[in-house]
This record gives C-alpha cells, structure tokens and sequence, in this order.
C-alpha cells in the first residue's frame, strides 16, 4: 500500500468511498465532481489517498489555513477521513493521518485539528489526538 496525493484521476474512487458513510447526492455528475475537487485544492485543500493494488481504499482531506493569531501562522483541519470498509482495521487510517500530521508540519503548521463524532474519539486518540475543546455546529440546509 502507498499513500500519496490525491488527483483529478482519483475523485470518481474519492466519491465512491465517501459514500459509504456519508449521505451524498447520487445524481451528481463526474465534471461536477472534477470542478468540485478543484474548487478544494483552490482553498488550500489536498487529498491523501491510500493505493493498493491501483485501487483507492482510504483517503482523507488537510486544509490548510492562515490564522491572525500566531503572526498569521497556518493551521491545518483534517476532514473527510475513510477507509473502505473492506480494508478497516488495517491501520489504514492510522497512517493517512500520519502522512497529513507530517504534511501540517513541513508547512508550517502550528496545530492541526479535527472534528469527530463520540464513536470515532479512541481512534484518533491512538493517532495522538487530544480532546481539547468541543466542536459546534450550526446546519444551514
């Protein structure tokens, strides 16, 4: 397996292992998906992707911010963590985190934070996360 950066040929695979946890809209067609995953890496967005065998089987998004605080340092967000659920349990996620924390630091990043539900706390804790503040959520649609 290899982890590394995800492209435009990838996002179709990207969509497919989004889907299995999360409600997406179907009917979406893949340039909108294209234009989407570009409109990403344009917000200082990148994808992580685990390969095996030529096929994508986890992934995950850094995004990449400049703070006031801290001299107008960066701060990374990991969003968007998955592995297929055929590959769970093989410390594939545990290394798409490992890559992304690595990533945050050679560039610079003061912190690197991320938002999960209850069920999700002992897997990123295990990734050296701490629980430090609580994460709020206001759904506009």
């Amino acid at each position: 397996m290899i982890i590394r950066l995800g492209l435009r040929a990838d996002v179709i695979h990207m969509y497919k292992l989004l889907q299995q946890e999360w409600k997406m809209d179907e009917n979406i067609h893949d340039e909108m998906k294209l234009h989407q995953f570009d409109h990403c890496l344009l917000n200082n967005s990148t994808f992580l992707v685990a390969e095996e065998n030529d096929k994508i089987i986890g992934m995950l998004m850094l995004h990449l911010q400049h703070k006031l605080i801290r001299n107008g340092s960066r701060a990374a967000f990991i969003e968007e963590v998955i592995v297929d659920k055929d590959n769970r349990g093989k410390g594939i996620g545990e290394q798409l985190i490992k890559h992304a924390c690595n990533s945050a630091m050679i560039q610079g990043c003061y912190k690197i934070t991320l938002s999960c539900f209850e069920n999700r706390v002992a897997f990123y804790k295990r990734c050296g996360f701490n629980d430090e503040s609580h994460s709020m959520r206001l759904n506009i649609k």
